[in-house]
């Protein structure tokens, strides 16, 4: 199933990120874009709002960017768990470990 994943454009739930940058024309609006409750009750600011508010005004409706800030994301995150568990443990085995495990 991951084969696809590069080869793929946008999901379903995608257009209606892409589409949430239409219904900002004032501040109040960029407000109630970036902090009101939208799918489940949640408030991703950073992680879903910003992103989606910004990205297509950069790259249009080209996915190649967007795959890859999420490969870059996804690397941040992996070198920050590596960092963290290994200052935790004190070892850079278990760090190291804790990321892939």
């Amino acid at each position: 199933m991951h084969q696809f994943a590069l080869k793929t454009w946008f999901f379903q739930d995608d257009f209606a990120w892409l589409g949430l940058r239409l219904g900002v024309n004032s501040p109040h609006d960029l407000v109630l874009a970036l902090f009101s409750p939208k799918t489940e009750g949640t408030v991703g600011t950073l992680s879903e709002r910003l992103y989606f508010l910004i990205s297509p005004s950069l790259f249009g409706l080209n996915v190649v960017p967007f795959k890859v800030w999420t490969f870059l994301t996804e690397l941040a995150n992996i070198a920050l768990l590596i960092k963290i568990a290994g200052r935790l443990t004190g070892s850079p085995l278990a760090g190291f470990l804790a990321a892939i495990l």
